[in-house]
């Protein structure tokens, strides 16, 4: 698989299922385009693929668009820890050794894209779901760039997911998780399918129920075989390592590491990057989302 192939879409049909032709996607980015040039404090001109992904989140709706982009530049000085230079962290390497985590390259037949986490036995020492959410955080910039979907599904494998893997997930951790998929992906999240859980997997849902909204937390799916993913994920798009026809996890992960690698300039300029916020015409809206913020902000105590 070439990395070209890492991300596969169907942008015709996501664009029917919001019932609009080229032409009408191709006006929505000019206005946005056009707003954000008025925006001085911003520091880029996203590309076009970029503001048709957040088009896509927002229900293409404009002025939640603008919002999202916003909030996509903030996020990453309210939260630089989750958005640290996978190159120079050598990130893929650091998470390989805790686990596998792998964005899969076909979308399901809802359109949405799947990434799937498996914790290492061996791996709970070294365990930092900090280092973990950067990665993910790095695979969603290139997506930005490249990718078009409906949704996310997440399946975890908690087949080794051990009390001291769970300890390192706090509820300052939890809360900023929640931060950023409220603000970058719209709780854009469509499922969450854990397999192969342990026996205490109750107490651990019942601490992340504090943290996630209800409609999150209503998609988490347990599945007592495989046999029970395969009904909600067709067993073809899954990897080898689950009886489907995809590459293993690890080979993903390599692939992912030459894909990031591709974009260094990228990840070296949101580095540097940085919002001025005196030339910010206004400030930003005191939306629930920067509730939460301001929020952990104050009791940030992991």
């Amino acid at each position: 698989m070439e990395t070209k192939r890492l991300l596969l879409s169907d942008r015709d049909k996501i664009r029917k299922k919001w019932g609009k032709t080229p032409s009408d996607v191709e006006e929505y980015i000019a206005i946005i385009k056009e707003w954000i040039k008025m925006q001085k404090h911003l520091p880029e001109l996203p590309e076009d693929n970029m503001i048709e992904y957040v088009l896509t989140v927002c229900k293409y709706s404009i002025e939640s668009s603008k919002q999202n982009l916003e909030m996509y530049y903030s996020m990453h000085q309210m939260l630089p820890e989750f958005f640290i230079h996978p190159l120079k962290h050598n990130l893929v390497e650091v998470v390989s050794k805790m686990g596998y985590i792998a964005t899969l390259p076909n979308l399901d037949e809802n359109l949405s894209r799947i990434t799937m986490l498996k914790f290492h036995r061996e791996g709970i020492e070294i365990f930092d779901p900090y280092k973990l959410a950067a990665y993910v955080s790095a695979i969603l910039e290139i997506r930005l760039q490249e990718d078009l979907g409906m949704g996310e599904v997440l399946v975890c494998d908690a087949e080794h997911l051990a009390m001291g893997h769970v300890v390192k997930f706090t509820p300052s951790f939890f809360k900023k998780c929640t931060l950023l998929l409220e603000a970058l992906l719209k709780n854009r999240l469509k499922g969450i399918h854990i397999i192969n859980y342990p026996p205490y997997i109750n107490t651990i849902l019942a601490v992340a129920k504090m943290f996630l909204k209800k409609k999150i937390y209503d998609r988490i799916h347990l599945h007592t075989n495989i046999e029970s993913l395969y009904k909600s994920i067709p067993r073809e798009m899954l990897p080898i390592d689950y009886g489907g026809d995809e590459k293993a996890m690890k080979t993903i992960m390599d692939l992912w590491q030459l894909k990031l690698e591709q974009y260094a300039k990228r990840f070296d300029f949101i580095e540097k990057m940085e919002i001025k916020e005196s030339l910010r015409a206004k400030p930003l809206m005191n939306t629930e989302v920067l509730g939460y913020y301001g929020n952990f902000k104050k009791l940030d105590v992991d």
